[in-house]
């Protein structure tokens, strides 16, 4: 169980100043070349790439959580152009590739995953599915499917001890403070706003609504579980600013389904650490902020007023921005095509290939008309398989152990009610490596149950008899 080439070639890759000496000389020959034919910016994006990748092989362990925290600073990027790509795109190919190469590095591990068969369902899926549409769109919209997958089957195999995957969290809050930030300067001044269905919407730092309101979500998760965690009030004061922020910034999108899903994420979060009287209070305080607001109270108009004189059927149009009518007609006109994308889906970009010419608002559907329902039965495999892993973990002795299972269980309760309520997760390059990552963490935590389960009652070998005790054998005295 151990990589895909012996150990020692390993090391000696590892461990060679003369390999690495040459790689960087490559590198800053190639860079000087370049710069003088592209503009900085487009030469600076590869050589980060290309040194992100080359870490990937020597310091994979610390070379895979840079690479899941730096995400929160490469979604920024959107604007810079890297040839046909922006530096978000790029990075999402580069990292996508170098952690399928470490897969294969790691194949017996991998292959041992308990997502591994499912893994292998939907990547074959996702090559028919290129095949039926080639070309630059279909490589995007095939790293977005699969980029989730390589980092549910590579976590685990190198993000082994609670320690290391509480240090990825703490980098992803590090990593998030300029988007926080961002979104929250933006908020302040009223710049970064969109209209969208009528209403003027935050999208910070970021390319859309929907990706901003998802990765705040993430991000306000992550500030209230550090925030339990402070034992300083210092520092406890530090996650409560950092949680308003990217709370302020959530709410500013004015999405909907991302409130949603902040809510039930919330609700298993302190449910799950017995923190059932600051849930009552922070939703009443929320509650009663969120009731003030008449752009909030326009948002959620619908579900109370969407059904009248005329009828459910005659108003499902309007509910939801018309969610449920497109679900619903887009799942009509699917059920009308051939067995082969019945069965297979329409192939890359079959999510908008429908009268309505556009996406379904909903990651199942997104998933469904793409690659078909075998690509639904694997991510519901990989999705079980986690939450049994996950839940196994709540109830570890571990202390550590069982705080990180709730907060990831948390997070994927809240990204599964927003993914199931518009496009949010699975068609959105971060939002989706996000997911994965924390996929990943739950299907690392049986082994973290097993390791702690041994060291508190590690296995008692046979204790030899001491000399003082052992005695010779006593002869019988003569019978009289």
């Amino acid at each position: 169980m151990g990589p895909l080439w012996p150990a020692s070639t390993s090391r000696a890759f590892g461990n060679s100043e003369f390999l690495t000496l040459v790689a960087a000389a490559g590198l800053l020959a190639v860079a000087s070349g370049s710069i003088l034919a592209l503009p900085p910016i487009a030469v600076l994006v590869p050589v980060v790439a290309a040194s992100v990748a080359g870490a990937l092989f020597i310091r994979p362990e610390q070379a895979i959580l840079a690479a899941v925290a730096l995400r929160c600073i490469v979604d920024l990027t959107w604007k810079i152009q890297v040839g046909p790509l922006n530096a978000m795109e790029a990075y999402t190919g580069a990292a996508v590739v170098g952690v399928a190469l470490l897969c294969l590095m790691h194949l017996r591990r991998v292959g041992a995953s308990e997502v591994a068969v499912p893994a292998v369902i939907l990547t074959t899926l996702v090559a028919v599915a290129f095949v039926r549409d080639p070309g630059i769109d279909g490589v995007s919209r095939a790293l977005k499917l699969v980029a989730p997958w390589t980092l549910m089957l590579i976590v685990p195999v190198l993000v082994r001890t609670p320690q290391r995957l509480l240090l990825l969290l703490r980098l992803m809050f590090f990593a998030s403070l300029p988007a926080v930030a961002i979104s929250f300067a933006f908020g302040l001044t009223g710049r970064r706003f969109a209209r969208v269905a009528h209403v003027d919407r935050l999208l910070g730092g970021y390319l859309s609504v929907t990706e901003h309101a998802s990765t705040m979500f993430l991000f306000v998760m992550i500030g209230v579980f550090f925030a339990f965690r402070a034992e300083r009030m210092r520092e406890r004061a530090i996650y409560a600013a950092y949680t308003a922020a990217a709370l302020t910034g959530l709410y500013l999108s004015y999405t909907r389904a991302a409130y949603i899903g902040l809510a039930f994420g919330m609700l298993a979060l302190l449910g799950l650490n017995g923190r059932w009287r600051l849930l009552v209070v922070a939703s009443a305080l929320l509650g009663g902020l969120a009731l003030q607001s008449p752009v909030f109270s326009e948002r959620f108009s619908e579900l109370t007023s969407s059904v009248g004189a005329a009828g459910f059927e005659d108003t499902a149009r309007d509910l939801g921005s018309g969610r449920y009518w497109i679900w619903s007609h887009t799942f009509a006109e699917y059920l009308r095509e051939d067995p082969f994308n019945l069965v297979l889906g329409r192939g890359l970009g079959g999510n908008t290939r429908h009268s309505l010419n556009i996406d379904p608002h909903m990651d199942a559907l997104h998933i469904l008309y793409q690659i078909g329902p075998l690509g639904l039965v694997a991510w519901g495999w990989a999705l079980s398989r986690a939450f049994v892993g996950a839940i196994a973990g709540r109830r570890s002795e571990a202390p550590l152990v069982s705080e990180l299972s709730a907060l990831l269980i948390a997070i994927a309760v809240g990204c599964l009610v927003n993914s199931m309520l518009t496009n949010a997760f699975i068609s959105r390059a971060g939002p989706a490596w996000y997911f994965g990552a924390v996929l990943g963490g739950m299907l690392a935590i049986p082994q973290m149950v097993a390791a702690a389960a041994e060291v508190r009652s590690p296995s008692l070998a046979p204790v030899p008899a001491s000399p003082v005790h052992s005695r010779a054998p006593v002869a019988p005295s003569p019978s009289v």
